[in-house]
């Protein structure tokens, strides 16, 4: 992946502009609790955690590929229970975890 964090996109003759992409991923722990609580994110997350973790590697590797930037966050279960409550959803969907 790139070393700058950023990466330019173009100017305007008085700004810069970035471009960078977020890629959340799933600790390995973090993972196990959040498809022993809701399964049917398996399909989309990966039936396993290394399915996921070389989904996540590859996803990093085809941006980094297009020139864009690449921050990774972990996710966490607590997290993702906060924001599911907050917009009172009880069966997070697909979408819920690009929200």
């Amino acid at each position: 992946m790139s070393n700058a964090g950023w990466t330019a996109a173009g100017n305007d003759s008085t700004y810069r502009y970035h471009t960078t992409t977020l890629s959340v991923f799933w600790p390995e722990p973090q993972y196990h609790a959040l498809i022993d609580r809701w399964p049917h994110l398996a399909d989309r997350l990966g039936a396993t955690w290394d399915e996921h973790r070389q989904r996540i590697e590859r996803h990093c590797a085809l941006t980094d590929r297009a020139g864009l930037g690449v921050n990774q966050l972990p996710a966490d279960v607590r997290g993702f229970e906060v924001f599911l409550a907050a917009t009172a959803v009880t069966t997070p969907s697909d979408g819920d975890l690009f929200a």
